[in-house]
Order: structure tokens, then sequence, then C-alpha cells
């Protein structure tokens, strides 16, 4: 029974530090005048998952050591949790890169390292190991919880659309975007074992020619088909106004960035009639427009619907000069439309 208590504590003590690392983590990738700044961020990450790899390890009672005595290092820790079914191989895929950076900063100098790629691997880092924390260790999973801030007044995309351009600059021997691309991509590849090396690498590199499309042919490429890619944007707007954020499929000339298009409504401009006044716009009562527009299919679509909350009477519901059109064009096609006709 003693032994039992023990085990038990010492994997609780792994995800407490492992939590700590994490919040650190965070703490030095938002530091504003800290020049070692990225290389820290990605120590303590790559300490956070390690220790909360080996917490889960030990918990279910498998081997963390080396034939010679040493603990398994932080990726070797992370591809157990892909076997044992606690990582996708996505979700080990975006921390293996952070870890194959980390590494880079340890033992070497770390080279440039874009905004976008870091603050991508970082932010899901930080998901999924909420995520896995949460369903491991319910009543740890608060102590992860936090609001945590990030400014950028330049022009930001994404992932996928650095590491594009970065791509392009990749093909020369022994500059630091063949480096950063070598570093990502020994770490998507990493199933256990050795590392690809960096001479192994630029060998592949050389072996596709000058013609070849260098991107297609790094697993890199596959990684961003099946990632989400991340873009976090502040909302400036007065008191009284409302937020919606709408996800489209993008036009593939439109590259892999993500923009966002930000529209500021106004409710009173935009969303001009009550319900009462969509009737005496077309002579029917406000039975006829409300069941008219449900059977459109136009309440609860923004381009024709808003519900507006009120203190006096809760929710009110306002609808756009596109509504109004909708019912105009449904009585001029048939004069004796009801939304109250039962079909045959």
């Amino acid at each position: 029974m003693a032994s039992r208590k023990k085990s038990k504590r010492k994997y609780l003590i792994y995800l407490d530090k492992g939590i700590q690392a994490l919040l650190s983590a965070i703490d030095r990738i938002n530091s504003v005048h800290d020049p070692y700044r990225v290389e820290q961020s990605l120590i303590l990450a790559t300490n956070a998952w390690e220790l909360l790899a080996k917490s889960i390890l030990l918990r279910d009672k498998v081997n963390i050591q080396y034939a010679d005595g040493r603990t398994i290092s932080a990726e070797d820790a992370l591809t157990k949790l892909v076997s044992s079914g606690y990582l996708t191989e996505n979700q080990s895929q975006h921390i293996q890169q952070i870890i194959s950076l980390r590494n880079a900063a340890v033992h070497s100098v770390l080279p440039h390292t874009p905004d976008e790629i870091l603050f991508h691997l970082q932010f899901y880092s930080v998901k999924f190991f909420k995520d896995l924390v949460s369903k491991e260790f319910p009543p740890y999973a608060k102590k992860c919880n936090g609001n945590f801030i990030s400014i950028s007044f330049d022009t930001f995309t994404t992932y996928a659309d650095k590491v594009q351009k970065l791509v392009a600059r990749a093909r020369k021997r022994g500059t630091p975007e063949q480096e950063l691309m070598w570093l990502l991509e020994r770490g998507i590849r990493f199933k256990g074992g050795q590392y690809m090396s960096q001479t192994k690498f630029e060998d592949e590199l050389k072996k596709l020619g000058p013609r070849r499309r260098l991107y297609h042919h790094l697993k890199v490429s596959d990684f961003i088909k099946d990632a989400h890619m991340v873009v976090v944007v502040p909302v400036q707007a007065p008191k009284g106004y409302t937020a919606d954020i709408n996800l489209r499929k993008g036009q593939n000339k439109a590259g892999s960035a993500l923009p966002v298009m930000i529209k500021k409504t106004d409710i009173e401009e935009d969303y001009p009639y009550l319900t009462s006044e969509l009737g005496r716009q077309i002579g029917k009562g406000t039975n006829f427009v409300a069941h008219s527009l449900q059977k459109m299919n136009a309440k609860g679509n923004p381009t024709y619907h808003q519900a507006v909350r009120s203190s006096k009477s809760g929710m009110i519901n306002r609808y756009s000069q596109k509504a109004l059109d909708l019912l105009k064009d449904a009585l001029s096609k048939d004069p004796t439309y009801t939304p109250f006709r039962k079909k045959i």
C-alpha cells in the first residue's frame, strides 16, 4: 500500500511541475523585453510536455527509463503517448516540432523563427496540453485556466503561409531558411529512435533538383493539410455592438493565409424592420411574416435577421431590407402564398 501511494505521489508531482512549466512558457512567449524569449518558451514548453507525458506513463505503470537508467527523452515520451492513444498523430507533430526547435536552441543556435510559426505551434501546444489534462486529470484542469493576451500591430498571417514562403527560399544549402525547414521537418517525421540528420535532409533537396516543386515533397505539406490554422484578431467596437465571426471556404488562389474581414454592423441601420413593420410593408399580419420567414429559413440567418436582447421584453427580432425583399418576391411570384397552407 505504501509503494502505491508513493507511486501516485510521484506522477502527481510530475503533473504539477508540468503545468507550472506550461504557464511559464506562455509567460516567456509574451515577454516584451526579453531577447531570449523564443528559446526560453520552447525550452519550457518541451519541459511541460515531457513532464505531462511521464506523469501519464508513470500513472499507467509504463517504464520511462532507458536500459542505462536515464529517463526517456521528451520526444520518446510523446511517441509513447501516441502509441497508447492519448495523442493523435497530428497533435504529436505539433509538439514534436516544438521539441525539435528546442533541441536546436539548447545544443546550437536557433535560426530565426517567424512569429507565425512560433505562435501557431505554441497555441496548439497549450490547447492540446489543457485538453489532455482535462481528460486525464480533471481536478487539475482549473490550474491551466486563464486569459493570456497577445498584441500584434504588424500584418500577421498563418503558419501555412509562412512555411510556404520559407520553402521557396530553402533550397540553398547552409541558409537559415533551409536549417529551419529541416528542424520543422525532422519534428514532423519523428516516429521514435533517431532524428533525420541535416545532411540527409540536404541530400534529399539536392536529389529533387532545381525544377521540381519542393513544397509537395516535404512532410510539412501533409501536416498543413491536416492542421487547423490560427490567427488571433482583436476586435474593436463601441458599446452596444456585437461580433459575429463566420468561417467560409476560401479560394485556392488566395493562398494559404487566413484573411480576416471585420464588418461593423449598426443594428438600427442594417436591420431597420420589426416584424410588425414588415407586415405593414406587405399588407400582412405579424403571424404571417413570422411564419413565412421561419419557413424560408430566414430567421437566424444574419443576412435577413438579427435577434437583439431587450431589458423590457427579452429578445426583439429585427430584419434587414433583404428580408423585406424576400417576402415581396414570394408574394409577387404567388399572390395567394400563405405560410399556413397545409401540404397536400
